[in-house]
């Protein structure tokens, strides 16, 4: 699969969804956390055969100037290991990994 620069998910949709499920979604599917920076970020690794060894930097603190920007790589660096559209990613974390 080919990456599309210009399919990135809006403003609103990652302002919508928390640092918490995202990493919830991560964790059931694999990716091991490797280092955590309190109200910051933290690191994680995914690897196999396909992907090889594959890193992403979750943002915690919505906070931060670039948050939305740096959620939006982690969306991407999900598309490109599953092979499935960063919108249907988003939905399912949103809909199944969402802490209410």
């Amino acid at each position: 699969m080919v990456l599309n620069p210009t399919n990135i998910l809006t403003r609103q949709q990652l302002e919508s969804i928390s640092p918490e499920s995202v990493a919830n979604y991560l964790e059931a599917t694999g990716w091991e956390k490797q280092k955590e920076e309190d109200n910051f970020g933290s690191l994680w690794v995914y690897s196999n055969e396909t992907a090889g060894e594959v890193s992403t930097f979750l943002p915690l603190n919505r906070d931060y100037i670039d948050y939305t920007i740096e959620m939006n790589d982690v969306f991407a660096t999900l598309e490109y290991v599953t092979n499935t559209p960063r919108e249907d990613i988003f939905a399912i974390v949103k809909n199944s990994y969402e802490l209410f």
